[in-house]
């Protein structure tokens, strides 16, 4: 019975806590929901093709900047643009699924009771060896 109650609250945390990382912020605070900005021309800036997340349409696309200023809805690279503004989600079974797998542990030396009894087994070695080595302190 408490195994239940244990494995129910721990679906429902993390249900709770998947739900939280898929919804982005809305609001002034959230760069990616801006639109972009071309920003102004300037000695020693950086213009040309960017990238900015467009949320009308919740994808990548490019504008042309100026070189300085403007908002952080700005990325080099579309890749950029869409691991910060449009990170992949998953439903709630594709995560418990890669949760079961990174939970697999892989069988391995050092693992279980034949790793301790090995270890056990080579302390006892080093004790029998300082005994051999100092013949008169194993008399006394």
């Amino acid at each position: 019975m408490k195994s239940w109650v244990f494995i129910l609250l721990a679906c429902s945390t993390l249900l709770e806590w998947s739900t939280a990382m898929i919804i982005p912020e809305e609001g002034p605070d959230n760069e990616c929901s801006k639109p972009p900005d071309e920003g102004e021309s300037c000695s020693g800036g950086n213009p040309g093709t960017k990238w900015y997340f467009n949320a009308t349409t919740n994808a990548c696309s490019t504008f042309e900047y100026m070189g300085c200023g403007g908002n952080n809805n700005r990325f080099p690279e579309s890749e950029i643009c869409k691991e910060s503004c449009d990170p992949p989600t998953y439903s709630y079974e594709e995560y418990l699924k890669q949760l079961e797998q990174s939970n697999k542990k892989p069988k391995g030396k050092g693992r279980g009771r034949k790793g301790k009894g090995k270890k056990k087994g080579r302390q006892a070695k080093g004790k029998q060896r300082k005994e051999t080595e100092n013949p008169e302190k194993s008399q006394d």
